[in-house]
C-alpha cells in the first residue's frame, strides 16, 4: 500500500513538472547592494544594437527599417525596489512596456522579465548585461519551454535626447560634423551636430531624420529642415563616401507608387 502511494506521489510531481517546464517562477529576492549593482547598471537610455550596427553598414534608414524590433529602452531605476519599470519603443510606436523583477534568474546574472514574445517564439525572457572594455550591453534572452536560450536582443547604452536616443544615435554616425559646401558661388562650412542642431546653412536651426516609414507616402531617406515652423523644408539625401548629397523633393508630387528618383543634386556636403 505505502509503495503504491509512493509511486503515486511520484507521478502527480513528474506531471506538475511536465505541465510547468519553461515556466521560471523565481522565488529569492536579491541582496540590497545586488540590486543596487544592476540599478546602477540598467539605468539609462538603451538602443537595440542590430539595429545601429546596420545603420553603420548601410547609412540608410529606410534600408535599416525591417530590421528593427524593439528598437529603444527607457529605463530609471534610481530607487532600490523588487521591480524596475521599463518603457520600450518601436520605431512606429511606444507603450511597449515590460517589468524587471530584481529576484534570481536562470543564471547568476540574469533577472527575470514580463516581456512578451507576440510572436510565440519564446516562452519568457531575461535581462543580462555585458561589459566589454568601456561598453556596457544589456542583453534580453529568449527561452523556450525547455530553458534553452533561442535568441536575444541586445541594447546600447546612449545619451538622452528629446527625439528618442535613437535618433542621437544615427545623427551621430551618419550626419554629424563639420562640412564644406558651395552656395551660391560661395564656399562655406556648416555644422550639422548629434543632437539635431544646424549652423551656417540657409538660416536652418534643426534638423530630423526619418526613421520610420510605415505611416507616410515618402518611402525613401529624406531628413527635414525646421520641421513644424514656416521655415520647413524637407529633402531625400544620399552618403556616397564623404559626401551628403541632398536632394529637392516635389511636395505636390505623389511618390507613393513609384520610387524616388535621385537626379540632379541641390547640395553637396563633404565633411572635412
Amino acid at each position: 500500500m505505502k509503495i503504491v502511494f509512493f509511486l503515486t506521489c511520484l507521478i502527480f510531481i513528474l506531471l506538475c513538472q511536465l505541465t510547468t517546464t519553461g515556466i521560471h517562477k523565481p522565488t529569492r529576492i536579491l541582496p540590497d547592494e545586488m540590486r543596487k549593482k544592476y540599478l546602477a547598471i540598467v539605468d539609462g537610455n538603451w538602443v537595440n544594437t542590430e539595429y545601429i550596427d546596420e545603420i553603420k553598414k548601410t547609412k540608410s534608414p529606410f534600408k535599416t527599417e525591417g530590421k528593427s524590433g524593439v528598437i529603444e529602452l527607457h529605463i530609471r531605476a534610481k530607487k532600490v525596489s523588487k521591480t524596475i519599470l521599463v518603457e520600450g519603443m518601436t520605431l512606429h510606436e511606444g507603450g511597449y512596456g515590460f517589468k524587471i523583477h530584481l529576484q534570481a534568474g536562470i543564471t547568476d546574472s540574469t533577472l527575470p522579465t514580463t516581456w512578451i514574445d507576440y510572436t510565440g517564439k519564446s516562452k519568457f525572457s531575461e535581462l543580462g548585461y555585458e561589459i566589454s572594455g568601456k561598453d556596457t550591453f544589456l542583453i534580453v534572452y529568449h527561452y523556450d519551454k525547455h530553458k534553452k536560450v533561442i535568441n536575444q536582443d541586445k541594447f546600447t547604452k546612449c545619451p538622452d535626447f528629446s527625439d528618442g536616443s535613437v535618433q542621437y544615435e544615427v545623427n551621430k554616425i551618419m550626419f554629424a560634423g563639420i562640412y564644406s559646401t558651395t552656395i551660391k558661388d560661395k564656399t562655406t562650412q556648416i555644422e550639422l551636430t548629434s543632437d539635431g542642431k544646424v549652423r551656417n546653412f540657409m538660416k536652418f536651426k534643426e534638423y530630423f531624420v526619418v526613421l520610420d516609414f510605415a505611416a507616410g507616402e515618402w518611402y525613401f531617406d529624406h531628413l527635414v529642415f525646421d520641421m513644424h515652423t514656416k521655415n520647413q523644408k524637407a529633402f531625400a539625401y544620399r552618403l556616397i563616401d564623404r559626401k551628403l548629397v541632398l536632394y529637392e523633393i516635389d511636395a505636390n508630387k505623389d511618390y507613393s507608387d513609384k520610387p524616388f528618383v535621385f537626379s540632379k543634386p541641390r547640395y553637396e556636403f563633404v565633411k572635412q
